[in-house]
């Protein structure tokens, strides 16, 4: 399976990764690459999305936790 990226959308912070499925059953996802965004530094998830890929290769998947009202 190709990378694919994973994002945890916060009130304050985004933490991103670039992450990769792994046949190890203990370890079933590999860490590629992780950063963490302030949100108050950025317009929106789209520029801190952007400014995470830079002008690399754009994962076909994508994965968004966020937190909110039921």
């Amino acid at each position: 399976m190709p990378p694919f990226l994973a994002a945890d959308v916060g009130g304050t912070h985004v933490r991103v990764a670039r992450v990769q499925a792994s046949a190890d059953p203990e370890h079933p996802v590999q860490l590629l690459e992780y950063r963490k965004f302030r949100n108050a530094d950025y317009p929106g998830l789209s520029a801190i999305l952007a400014e995470f890929l830079g002008a690399g290769a754009r994962p076909a998947h994508c994965v968004v936790a966020t937190a909110g009202v039921a």
